[in-house]
């Protein structure tokens, strides 16, 4: 189970969605150390591929403006929400099917944990951030060393079936966890 601390709570939902949606997704800040170039590059590359697609981005960031005119060819399939919160987060997640991470660095991996907690697929880079949540639910998390390998991925992701014991499992360790520090600070505050 991976072992980074959440850095914040994270509302765990009641039931355990699996969402059908062949929705790719952006969550965070659209900076470029999220790499939006490489995930526009790889939003265009499969749009071609697979046309039936959708894309939804929920961020927003400096280099917002670069993204969605790097996604003008297919601004029609393009669905920029902005920031959001809350019920439109929840929104978020019920519109896409694959979570596509492209940051070269990422201290934690917030936008996966959320993801694999909603049986959500994750298509991200081949860094320890990912390697853990890969070990914990193999069906849901793939990684990827190029940009190629991640398009490739991602036109077979469907393919196989999610394991929705992975996600069960991911879901009650997270809790537990999430519980034990969240008790272990408030008797700090105490």
């Amino acid at each position: 189970f991976p072992s980074h601390d959440s850095p914040v709570p994270v509302d765990i939902p009641k039931e355990m969605p699996m969402f059908k949606s062949n929705g790719i997704g952006f969550l965070g800040r659209i900076h470029s150390e999220r790499s939006p170039d490489i995930w526009g590059e790889i939003a265009l590359d499969i749009s071609a591929r697979k046309p039936k697609l959708e894309f939804f981005i929920a961020g927003s960031g400096p280099n917002e403006e670069e993204m969605l005119e790097k996604l003008a060819p297919i601004e029609s399939k393009v669905h920029f929400l902005g920031f959001v919160t809350g019920t439109d987060l929840e929104g978020f997640w019920a519109s896409i099917g694959l979570l596509l991470l492209t940051a070269k660095h990422e201290s934690y991996g917030m936008a996966a944990r959320e993801a694999v907690l909603r049986g959500v697929r994750i298509v991200a880079p081949r860094i320890d951030a990912y390697l853990e949540l890969e070990q914990v639910a193999p069906s849901l998390v793939k990684l990827f060393a190029s940009k190629n390998e991640a398009i490739s991925i991602i036109e077979n992701i469907y393919d196989s079936p999610i394991d929705k014991s992975e996600v069960s499992i991911f879901r009650e360790k997270f809790e537990v966890k999430q519980n034990a520090e969240l008790q272990a600070l408030a008797k700090s505050w105490i």
